[in-house]
């Protein structure tokens, strides 16, 4: 067995000089150049892993070839007290490609990859590889509509990460339990998360969703002025947000807030924009919950038959499927309990179900 030249994992100039080397190289002639004795390197293979993290949501293709390339170098002969790091590595590999597959829209792809990482997970795995990878799979439940599954997934990856002593990450999966609260209109519980969020979270534009998100809290319980000057104290210049994807979701978040504090042109002005950038990104399901926001500003500015509006451009953007007439019928359902004066909060919370869940149209055969 040839014993790998570099094995300490640092990200140093060496290494890094290794990984610039390879990605300069054709795609089509890495793999003979991972056969080369200075690219059998875990140090090599946990840099690619990084990059690959710190891609996840500027380009999820990109992610995935760098975690394929990371994946190329972990699975091969080691000695045997280099095997632990290479198994973390494979664990970390496969969970960013199944979540870069999530972020295309292809789930099965990604369920694929996390069975992959689970055959790692069999072993004695680090906490923070259990972590990493509870973290990641809990989105693509939630994006099946398992919102509970997610959340159990979240809520044991925070002890992962706190075990871990990894506060960025455990800040971000209770983050993300504040929305999934918020998402089941639970105000109180998604403060609770949000709180603890943000003692661990250093400043940028992590910290800045999870403010957002406690302000939503707030207006929501009332407490319209702590509200506003905490979206002023959360708000963060452009260069801070690291991709269109991530910026896209501040200003989806200030529009809700700006719904709920009543300031209803900048939420119609914040939300159209929003929801014509999903629109372009053909992420359907978030622009027909986007627009279901919108239409709840309309109801409150007495203007719900501007919810036809909503309803046309998603039956000209989306084609004629399952999902379409589901995700339609939702706006049609809020926009006759709207007319009708009748349960809108129950209302809204029933059409975000199904537009969400594609089971819960069995509700209304």
């Amino acid at each position: 067995m040839v014993k790998p030249r570099i094995v300490e994992l640092d990200a140093g100039v060496e290494v890094r000089q290794l990984m610039n080397e390879l990605l300069g190289v054709s795609t089509h002639l890495r793999c003979d150049t991972l056969r080369e004795e200075r690219f059998r390197s875990l140090a090599l293979a946990d840099l690619l892993v990084r990059e690959s993290e710190r891609f996840e949501q500027v380009s999820p293709a990109k992610a995935e070839d760098l975690a394929e390339l990371a994946r190329m170098i972990a699975d091969q002969p080691y000695p045997a007290d280099l095997l632990p790091q290479a198994g973390r590595i494979l664990i970390r590999s496969y969970s960013l490609q199944a979540n870069a597959r999530r972020l295309s829209r292809d789930l099965h792809g990604a369920e694929v990859f996390f069975e992959k990482a689970m055959a790692g997970l069999a072993g004695p795995a680090a906490t923070g590889e259990r972590g990493f990878y509870c973290q990641r799979l809990a989105s693509l439940r939630e994006e099946q509509g398992h919102r509970e599954e997610a959340a159990a997934l979240l809520l044991y990856a925070v002890d992962l990460f706190r075990e871990a002593e990894a506060a960025e990450a455990e800040g971000a999966c209770l983050c993300h339990l504040g929305f999934l609260s918020l998402g089941e209109n639970d105000a109180d519980r998604a403060s609770g998360f949000f709180g603890r969020a943000r003692g661990l979270l250093s400043p940028g534009w992590l910290a800045a969703r999870c403010g957002l998100g406690l302000a939503l809290c707030l207006a929501a319980r009332g407490k319209a002025g702590a509200a506003r000057e905490l979206r002023e104290h959360s708000r963060v210049p452009g260069d801070v947000v690291p991709d269109p994807r991530t910026l896209l979701e501040l200003d989806w978040l200030e529009g809700r807030l700006s719904a709920v504090l009543d300031e209803h042109q900048e939420a119609v002005g914040r939300l159209n924009s929003v929801r014509r950038r999903l629109f372009l990104q053909r992420r359907l399901l978030d622009a027909a919950l986007c627009s279901l926001d919108l239409a709840r500003v309309f109801v409150a500015m007495e203007r719900e038959s501007r919810i036809q509006e909503l309803i046309d451009d998603l039956n000209r953007s989306w084609p004629v499927s399952f999902d379409q007439v589901r995700v339609v019928l939702a706006l049609k359902d809020y926009r006759q309990a709207a007319r009708e004066r009748r349960g809108l909060e129950r209302a809204a919370l029933d059409a975000k179900d199904l537009i969400r869940r594609p089971m819960a149209i069995l509700k209304k055969l």
